[in-house]
C-alpha cells in the first residue's frame, strides 16, 4: 500500500485538460488567501487564474483524492493527527471514472491521474505535486476497444530505490503505451515492447488493454506491469528501473478472462522479493485460481490455488510489511456471490476457503480489499448485501481468516460498492474509503482491533462522486495513498 502526508493544491488548470497529447507543464500559483472556491469564467469565456492553499507533505498522513458527480471541482481532504482537513478543490470541473495517485518513496513529490468518464472524452490527466505546488504534466486521449473508459486503463508506480516514475496506459491498439519521470523530465511515449512479433517477446495479445496495474519491487526499481485485454489475455512484463525485460514478458492466460472487474492481482514477497501473480482461470470450462510465480533467478512457475471451483470476477493481493506472507481475497460476482480468502506463506496457499455467500455483486471494482495492521494481522474489507456497515474479516496466525461483526457506520448509508485501504504502519492502523450504492464516500480507521468513523457528519463529501446511471456505477472515482513507511 502507498503512504503519504497530503498537501493539496490544484489550480485552475486550463482547456488543455481535453483529449488529445499535451506535455506542456503549468506551474498553479500559490495563494495568500485562497478558500478553494472556483472563479467564474470572465464574460468573454476565458478563465482566472485559480489558487489553493496547501499542505505540507509529510510521512505518516494519508491522503484522499476523488471526483465529483456532475460539474463538481475533483476534491481532496488529508488524513493527520486523528483527522481529516477540509476539503479542497484539485482541478477544473471534469468527471472521472477513476482516480489512482502514487507518493514517491522520498521526498515530497506525488502522481495522480484521472482517468475519463465517456466515449466522448475518454481522457487520461496526469498531475504532479512537489515542493507545495501543482502541476498539470500531460494528458493524453485513450481509445479503448468499447470506445468507453469502463475499466481502469492507466496506472503509476514510484521505483522504490531510484523515485522515478513508471506509467502505463492503453492506446489505440493492443500493446501498452508508457512513459517515465527521470529527474524532471518525462520521457517522450513509447509502446511497451510485448507485440514484435518476433525475438523473446512475440505476440502477446490482440485485444485493447483494458485493465492495467502496476506493482513496485520493495528492495529494487524492478516494476511489474499485468494488462488484461478485450480479447481475454492475461499478459504480465517487467520493467528493471531501465528498461523492459524481454525474455521475463509472459501471457499467462490467452481466453477466456472475465474483464468486467479485475480479475487478477500481484504482490512481491518483501523478504525474498519473489513476484506472486493470481488470477481467474477459466481455461478449458475450469472454475479455478491460478497463480504464478517470478523467482528471483528469473523462472516462472506456474500451479493453481487451493480455492478451485469457484468463478472467480475479482482478486485482490497485498503483501505482508515483511516476510513473505501474501493475503489473497477473491470475489465470485457473477455466480454464487462468495467471498474467498486465503494466505500464502512463501512456500504454499494455506487457510483457502469460502467465507461469506451474500457479498454484493455487479457494481463497483474494488469489492474486496485486503491489507495489513502489522505483520501478524491482515484486514478484508468487502461489499456486502447489508446497508448502514462495514463488512470485514481478520487474519491472525493463531486463529486463521474469520469475518467478524458488521460495523455501523451511518443509517443512511447505502450498499459498499468500492473499497480502498490505506495502512498506517507506524501506528498500527487502517484508512478505510467507502463507496456506496448512491455515490456517497465514508471512511473509518482501524485501531487495533476495533472501527470508528473518521468523520462525525457522515459523507466526506456532501453529494455523489457519481453519477446514478448504469455506465457509471462500475467506477471507482476515488483513491487513498500514502507514502510508504514501515516501522
Amino acid at each position: 500500500m502507498r503512504k503519504l502526508d497530503v498537501a493539496l493544491f490544484f489550480g485552475l488548470l486550463s482547456a488543455a485538460w481535453g483529449v488529445g497529447c499535451n506535455t506542456g507543464i503549468r506551474d498553479l500559483e500559490l495563494p495568500s488567501d485562497a478558500d478553494g472556491s472556483v472563479p467564474e469564467a470572465s464574460a468573454d469565456g476565458s478563465q482566472e487564474s485559480m489558487v489553493f492553499n496547501t499542505e505540507s507533505l509529510d510521512p505518516g498522513a494519508t491522503r484522499l483524492v476523488f471526483a465529483v458527480a456532475g460539474d463538481g471541482n475533483p476534491q481532496t481532504r488529508v488524513w493527520a493527527s486523528g483527522a481529516w482537513t477540509e476539503p479542497r478543490s484539485v482541478a477544473t470541473p471534469r468527471m472521472a471514472r477513476w482516480v489512482t495517485g502514487a507518493a514517491a518513496p522520498s521526498g515530497t513529490e506525488e502522481l495522480v491521474m484521472f482517468l475519463g468518464s465517456s466515449a466522448d472524452d475518454p481522457a487520461m490527466r496526469v498531475l504532479r505535486h512537489d515542493a507545495g505546488v501543482w502541476t498539470e504534466e500531460w494528458s493524453a486521449a485513450i481509445q479503448t476497444s468499447s470506445g468507453v473508459s469502463r475499466q481502469r486503463f492507466a496506472d503509476v508506480a514510484y521505483e522504490t530505490t531510484s523515485g522515478d516514475a513508471l506509467v502505463v496506459h492503453a492506446d489505440s491498439g493492443p500493446t501498452p503505451t508508457f512513459r517515465t519521470y527521470r529527474n524532471g523530465v518525462w520521457s517522450e511515449p513509447r509502446p511497451v515492447p510485448v507485440n514484435g512479433g518476433d525475438g523473446a517477446a512475440p505476440d502477446t495479445n490482440t485485444g485493447s488493454p483494458e485493465w492495467v496495474e502496476l506493482v513496485a519491487h520493495p528492495a529494487t526499481d524492478q516494476v511489474a506491469l499485468l494488462y488484461a485485454d478485450s480479447d481475454g489475455a492475461l499478459v504480465v512484463a517487467i520493467w528493471d528501473g531501465d528498461d523492459w525485460v524481454s525474455e521475463r514478458t509472459r501471457a499467462l492466460q490467452r481466453a477466456p478472462f472475465p474483464t468486467s472487474h479485475r480479475a487478477f492481482d500481484a504482490a512481491y514477497e518483501q523478504s525474498s522479493g519473489e513476484l506472486v501473480v493470481v488470477w481467474s482461470n477459466r481455461e478449458e470450462g475450469g472454475e479455478q485460481i491460478a497463480f504464478a510465480r517470478l523467482s528471483s533467478g528469473g523462472d516462472w512457475v506456474s500451479a493453481t490455488t487451493a480455492l478451485s471451483g469457484f468463478q472467480v470476477d475479482y482478486v485482490d493481493l497485498e503483501a505482508a510489511p515483511s516476510g513473505n506472507r501474501i493475503a489473497l481475497a477473491v470475489g465470485d460476482l457473477s455466480g454464487t456471490l462468495r467471498l474467498g480468502l486465503a494466505m500464502w506463506d512463501g512456500d504454499a496457499w494455506i487457510e483457502a476457503s469460502e467465507h461469506d455467500r451474500s457479498i454484493r455483486g455487479g457494481n463497483g471494482d474494488e469489492v474486496a480489499v485486503v491489507s495489513w495492521s502489522n505483520e501478524n494481522e491482515a484486514i478484508c474489507v468487502y461489499a456486502d448485501e447489508e446497508t448502514g456497515v462495514l463488512d470485514w474479516a481478520r487474519w491472525s496466525p493463531a486463529q486463521g481468516w474469520e469475518v467478524q461483526a458488521d460495523v455501523p457506520v451511518d443509517s443512511a448509508k447505502g450498499f459498499t460498492e468500492s473499497v480502498r485501504l490505506s495502512p498506517r504502519l507506524a501506528r498500527g492502523e487502517l484508512i478505510a474509503g467507502l463507496l456506496d450504492s448512491t455515490g456517497l464516500l465514508y471512511s473509518l480507521v482501524y485501531d487495533r482491533g476495533s472501527w470508528n468513523q473518521t468523520a462525525a457528519e457522515g459523507p466526506l463529501w456532501p453529494s455523489a462522486l457519481r453519477p446514478a446511471d448504469p455506465q457509471s456505477a462500475d467506477s471507482t472515482p476515488f483513491d487513498l495513498y500514502a507514502r510508504r513507511v514501515i516501522p
